[in-house]
């Protein structure tokens, strides 16, 4: 049996230290571009869609007092994790990689998306994490069984599976950047009460836009987290506590409703600056978006732009109708398109 690798991320490189957390939506590209925009009287900082925790992290990291809040119970815990680590946390790493493998509902229900052995490996963890830990060492550890369950398995099911990467065929026990600078905190909740509840000098927000990503990547970690033997639908473990109905029912992912859901949480916001991160394949455009800031007493100080290649178009149309294509083209076109952040000022 081949000796389990260890791989430490705690690198000094600001890319390498955020790029080595493998959760799909993470925003890395975003973080030079709000480097640029801070300054020296912003101290407090509201993450208001944290995700997988990497804009809160970064800003924690530049010293400031950081509040993330997300959902998704799995987000609040990789937030506790990222954000409330320190230098004990290397101890913990050692009684996970001797805890023995085991079977269980787990492993009977996700046999489809991972080999028996890597199955055998997350069931032993999944239950001795949740029988043996709490608070911050529980948080800890479901991070690094989130990350570790990443980086196996052959998860090209279709659309509906929880997709990982490819022709991995080694169990690689991963862990996560800290930093020992600024404090954190990490809630689960509606974002409306916490910007009502809370008063910052920046608020950045990042919203969701798009239901099919937050479905299919993230079913397995929110079971992982709750580790509770919930009956799935279709064929990817999606749970049915999370379909459109359930926690994940936002009303920024319905078309109808998305610009009256960002509207009022950018209405409801208090804090001295707002930081705003939208896709060029997002429900609303950007002059909407500076209609929306201006009507609500924000002044827009600058633009920045993120260029990346995008998939557009497609039997879903995604993106396709704003950007000049058919509504229902069957073949998606891949274009380098622009992302914009939003930094503003209340007046």
């Amino acid at each position: 049996m081949r000796r389990p690798h260890f791989k430490a991320v705690h690198f000094n490189s600001l890319y390498y230290k955020y790029k080595s957390i493998p959760f799909r939506w993470c925003r890395v590209e975003w973080l030079s571009l709000i480097e640029e925009c801070l300054s020296e009287d912003i101290k407090i900082c509201g993450d208001g869609f944290s995700g997988s925790g990497i804009i809160s992290l970064f800003l924690k990291d530049k010293g400031m007092e950081v509040y993330a809040n997300d959902r998704v119970e799995f987000c609040k815990v990789v937030g506790d994790a990222l954000l409330r680590t320190s230098k004990e946390f290397w101890g913990l790493m050692g009684r996970l990689m001797r805890v023995p493998p085991g079977e269980g509902w787990f492993s009977d229900r996700y046999r489809q998306f991972f080999r028996e052995e890597d199955l055998k490996r997350i069931q032993g963890l999944g239950d001795w994490i949740h029988s043996e830990l709490n608070g911050l060492e529980k948080s800890q550890a479901l991070t690094v069984l989130m990350m570790c369950s990443s980086k196996v398995g052959r998860m090209d099911h279709g659309d509906w599976t929880f997709s990982l990467k490819k022709n991995v065929r080694e169990w690689r026990w991963e862990t996560f950047p800290w930093s020992e600078n600024g404090w954190g905190w990490a809630s689960c909740g509606d974002v409306l009460d916490f910007v009502r509840n809370g008063k910052f000098d920046l608020l950045v927000l990042d919203p969701p836009y798009c239901r099919l990503n937050s479905l299919r990547f993230g079913h397995m970690f929110e079971t992982m987290v709750r580790w509770d033997d919930m009956e799935g639908y279709r064929s990817g473990g999606v749970r049915v506590d999370l379909d459109l109905e359930g926690d994940w029912g936002s009303r920024f992912y319905r078309k109808r409703l998305h610009a009256g859901a960002l509207e009022e949480v950018i209405a409801e916001a208090r804090c001295k600056y707002l930081m705003l991160l939208y896709p060029i394949t997002g429900y609303l455009t950007f002059d909407e978006i500076r209609d929306m800031l201006r009507r609500n007493g924000f002044e827009v100080l600058c633009e920045k732009e993120r260029w990346h290649k995008r998939k557009i178009g497609g039997a879903d149309g995604r993106g396709g109708a704003k950007l000049g294509l058919k509504k229902k083209n069957t073949r998606f076109q891949v274009k380098n398109l622009p992302d914009k952040l939003f930094f503003c000022r209340k007046k």
